[in-house]
């Protein structure tokens, strides 16, 4: 009996070796990425150009519920929160050069995850701002606004190129690809 509590308690203590290195195993080379479906924003039906109010404001309200949520996974991807991925029993089984290179390996598939991901959601993007300027240009057209509020929609326009421009060249200054920021 007490030779099959020790062969036991030497095969756990195996099995408990073998898990860390398959852990190890995986976080540093065969990690790919979260669940597919926890990555992804459902892209709202944008129009060429909204001429009711109540149109524009339920699809205004759809874009910036996309929005949130495209800027929640990007943000969840962010390399510098890769660590924050991997379990925290995972990490302890490792060693300090295993935690870099199962970081690294973390925070390089990340990268590659939001730029297909931006790449992805630049059409709706470039959906967003043609619904914008035409539904702009529909309503000044139809003389429904007064001068005031069209100096705020065109105040509104140039703080958000400013914005965009800004953003470009912080991407740039940390040596990251140029991506179209959301609005």
């Amino acid at each position: 009996m007490k030779k099959l509590v020790g062969f036991l308690v030497v095969a756990a203590a195996a099995g408990a070796g073998n898990a860390a290195e398959q852990d190890t195993a995986y976080w540093t080379s065969s990690y790919a990425g979260p669940a597919a479906g926890a990555l992804r924003c459902v892209a709202p039906s944008v129009p060429a150009v909204s001429e009711v109010s109540q149109r524009m404001r339920h699809v205004a309200r759809s874009i910036k519920q996309w929005q949130n949520c495209h800027r929640g996974v990007m943000a969840s991807l962010d390399p510098s929160q890769a660590a924050a991925h991997i379990p925290a029993d995972a990490l302890a089984r490792m060693s300090p050069a295993e935690q870099e290179a199962a970081t690294r390996h973390v925070a390089a598939v990340h990268a590659q995850l939001a730029q297909a991901i931006q790449l992805e959601a630049m059409p709706t993007i470039a959906q967003h701002d043609a619904w914008l300027d035409n539904t702009v240009a529909y309503v000044v057209k139809s003389k429904a606004l007064t001068p005031g509020l069209r100096a705020e929609a065109w105040n509104g326009a140039y703080k958000r190129a400013t914005q965009r421009s800004e953003t470009i060249q912080r991407y740039e200054a940390q040596g990251l690809p140029a991506q179209i920021p959301l609005r």
